[in-house]
């Protein structure tokens, strides 16, 4: 969460569309503000609120052009390693593992897959797809297996990280638009990150069982506006 200046307000903000309605962000600034403070605020109506004042889910959707393609890295990226192995997805990658430790790779690996980051929202992105590689890395590590051995990642891990993909990302939208100022709320880090964590326990228990159900070990390019789309207005929920 950022703390280094206050609420800047949606004039500023290009993740917000144009005609965005200005009485809708003040209530999402708002609810913020009660949810950190733990008087009232939820973060079902918080989320809400955000997509709402973003535009609805559709229009969040559409301009999540870093997040689609940080999915299509990430999906892109374990297909290959499902197909050929790791060792020879590094080879394709033009990666060498020669003297390098996992950590190393496995950052070269999230470098090349990851948004550029020079819009608001591809920094969203890429540090959301930088956070699911480094978990790729602890199932690496965790396995026991060495780059030469592992060829395949399981059709649960394959799926869970794709869901922490969007835990990361979504969260990351609404924090990097909202989580301004929040030393006016709490001057808690730990209760910040506990805050942080509700955020994300909420959009994981939202989007998981969509995510399963989803079928996401196929051409990513084929399912990404579907997938954005669904994710965006489950998160959402009634408020539009």
């Amino acid at each position: 969460m950022g703390t280094s200046s206050s609420f800047t307000g949606p004039e500023k903000n290009p993740l917000l569309p144009e005609d965005f309605d200005d009485n809708s962000w003040q209530n999402t600034k708002t609810e913020f503000g009660k949810f950190l403070n733990s008087t009232g605020g939820n973060p079902s109506r918080l989320f809400g609120k955000f997509v709402k004042a973003s535009g609805g889910h559709a229009s969040l959707a559409k301009s999540a052009t870093g997040g689609k393609a940080g999915f299509i890295g990430l999906v892109d990226l374990f297909n290959h390693i499902n197909t050929v192995g790791l060792l020879q997805t590094l080879s394709d990658f033009r990666i060498s593992s020669e003297g390098k430790s996992l950590v190393e790779i496995i950052s070269e690996l999230a470098g090349q897959i990851s948004p550029k980051g020079s819009t608001k929202e591809e920094s969203v992105a890429r540090q959301a797809t930088l956070d699911t590689m480094s978990s790729f890395y602890m199932v690496v590590e965790e396995s026991g297996l060495g780059i030469e051995q592992l060829d395949s990642i399981s059709g649960e891990v394959f799926d869970d990280l794709l869901c922490e993909y969007f835990v990361n990302y979504i969260t990351g939208l609404l924090l990097k638009d909202l989580g301004y100022g929040v030393e006016k709320f709490v001057d808690d880090p730990s209760k910040l990150a506990a805050k942080e964590q509700d955020l994300r326990d909420y959009v994981d228990a939202k989007i998981y069982v969509l995510l399963k159900n989803s079928e996401l070990n196929q051409d990513p390019r084929s399912i990404v506006n579907q997938v954005f789309n669904a994710t965006m207005e489950i998160v959402g929920g009634n408020y539009e």
